[in-house]
């Protein structure tokens, strides 16, 4: 984990996206934001998205979790093939966990706001995987 204050390479490799500051929290470069989060959205809705970012606690890459929802629920991965802010090595080791795996080779780190109607669809079919009979 950097240092807080430190600049890490992080995107898509320009040095000074991502900001650790003194009280351990992440935030990123507001104008590099929507190349890192959102490319493949329109500017007006990349920056409407990028005005609800807010710091993220350092905490989150180096701390325990309380609890491990993959372990005992089935789960379910969207690999984003155009994510510049995680690296598809990333995603794949972390997708490795995952009952399933649903690639977006053109998709941003956002499908949710890109591609909503494709991630509606594979939470529906999740949910129907997994919905109790009756």
């Amino acid at each position: 984990m950097q240092e807080p204050g430190t600049r890490p390479r992080q995107g898509d490799g320009q040095e000074g996206d991502v900001w650790w500051t003194p009280r351990c929290s992440c935030t990123v470069r507001p104008d590099r934001a929507p190349l890192l989060f959102c490319a493949d959205l329109a500017q007006a809705a990349a920056d409407e998205a990028v005005r609800h970012l807010r710091p993220m606690s350092a905490a989150v890459l180096d701390q325990a979790p309380t609890a491990i929802a993959w372990r005992g629920l089935p789960s379910t991965h969207l690999l984003t093939g155009r994510d510049n802010a995680t690296p598809t090595v990333v995603q794949r080791r972390l997708a490795q966990r995952a009952d399933r795996i649903e690639e977006l080779p053109d998709s941003s780190h956002s499908p949710f706001l890109s591609r909503p109607r494709t991630v509606a669809r594979t939470i529906a079919t999740a949910a129907g995987r997994t919905a109790p009979p009756g």
